[in-house]
C-alpha cells in the first residue's frame, strides 16, 4: 500500500471521530505529527527561520506548535467534509462579501478568476463559497499521484455542483470557454515546476516563483480577478473575504497581477502565520 494510499485510510479513519470529541483528538494528532512523527519538520522549521528572521528561538518554536495545532484540527475538519451538508458549511464558512463577486461577474454573466492559497481551511472554502454565493465553482487543482486519494479529494471538490478542472487543462479550458460565465477557483501560492510558464514577485522577503498562467490568461481575456482570504476565528469557523487583484480591463499586463496577487497572500500569511501551510517546499527552486 502506497503512502497517500495510508493518508486516504487515515482521512477516512478521522471522518468519524465525533465532533464533540475533535478538540481532544486535535491534541492527540498534533502531538503524533509534531512531537512523534516530526512530519517535515525541517521544512517547516526552515521556511518559518526565512521569513521571521527577528524571531529567537523560542518564538519560532511556539510558531511551530501553532502551525502543527492548525495542522492536526485541519486535518479533522476535512475528514469531516463528506458528512457535512449545506447547513454545516453555512455554520463553518462565513462570507464577508459576497456582492464583490457578484459585481465582478456583473451578476454572474461573466467570468470571474478568484485566486486564494493555502490557508485557513482552503478545502471548506470552496463549498462554502458555492453555497454562500448559490453558485457552482470550478475549481483547478493539481492531480495528486496516488488514484484513490486524488478521486476522493475531487468527490469532496465536487460538492454542491462544483466541478475540477486539473491544473494542466486549466489553459484549454478556459480559452475554450472564455465568454461562458462562470467563477474559476484556484489556489496559486503553490512554487511551478521548471516546465511550467513562471513569473518571480517579491514575496516573504525574498524572490519567489509563481504560476504565470493564471495572470496572462487573465490579462489576455479581460477577466477581472479576486483574491480570497481566509481566516480562521476564534470560535473555529473560518471568515472568508474577497479583494479585487484586478478589475477585468484589457490592456493590463500579466505579471502585474500575479505580483497583486502575491502582495496580497503575502499580508494574508502574516496576518495569521499559523494557518499557512509552512510544510510546503516552497522556495526548494529558488
Amino acid at each position: 500500500m502506497s503512502g497517500r494510499s495510508l493518508q486516504l485510510g487515515a482521512l477516512q479513519l478521522l471522518g468519524i471521530v465525533p465532533a464533540s470529541f475533535r478538540g481532544t483528538a486535535a491534541s492527540l494528532l498534533y502531538v503524533l505529527l509534531y512531537r512523534v512523527a516530526g512530519y517535515r519538520k525541517a521544512v517547516v522549521t526552515e521556511n518559518l527561520k526565512s521569513v521571521f528572521t527577528r524571531s529567537n528561538a523560542k518564538e519560532l518554536t511556539v510558531r511551530t506548535e501553532n502551525f502543527y495545532r492548525h495542522i492536526a484540527t485541519l486535518l479533522l475538519e476535512i475528514s469531516a467534509s463528506r458528512n457535512m451538508d449545506e447547513r454545516a458549511f453555512r455554520r463553518a464558512v462565513l462570507v464577508d462579501n459576497p456582492g464583490l463577486v457578484e459585481r465582478a461577474s456583473e451578476h454572474y454573466t461573466r467570468p470571474v478568476l478568484i485566486l486564494s492559497l493555502h490557508q485557513g481551511n482552503w478545502e471548506w472554502l470552496l463549498s462554502g463559497v458555492a453555497i454562500a454565493l448559490g453558485q457552482p465553482l470550478h475549481v483547478i487543482f493539481k492531480p495528486l499521484h496516488d488514484a484513490a486519494l486524488d478521486a476522493h479529494m475531487r468527490r469532496l471538490r465536487e460538492r454542491f455542483g462544483c466541478r475540477a478542472v486539473a491544473a494542466g487543462e486549466a489553459g484549454r479550458d478556459l480559452l475554450a470557454a472564455r465568454r461562458t460565465p462562470r467563477l474559476l477557483v484556484m489556489a496559486a501560492d503553490q512554487a511551478p515546476v521548471a516546465s511550467e510558464r513562471q513569473v518571480t514577485c517579491d514575496f516573504l522577503g525574498r524572490p519567489t516563483r509563481f504560476h504565470a498562467l493564471p495572470g496572462e490568461l487573465a490579462a489576455q481575456l479581460a477577466i477581472p480577478v479576486l483574491f480570497a482570504r481566509c481566516r480562521r476565528e476564534a470560535d473555529g469557523c473560518y471568515r472568508v473575504r474577497f479583494e479585487t487583484v484586478s478589475p477585468g480591463e484589457s490592456g493590463l499586463d500579466g505579471a502585474a497581477i500575479t505580483a497583486r496577487y502575491a502582495a496580497l497572500a503575502e499580508q494574508a500569511i502574516l496576518a495569521q502565520p499559523e494557518t499557512w501551510l509552512w510544510s510546503h517546499r516552497r522556495w526548494k527552486a529558488s
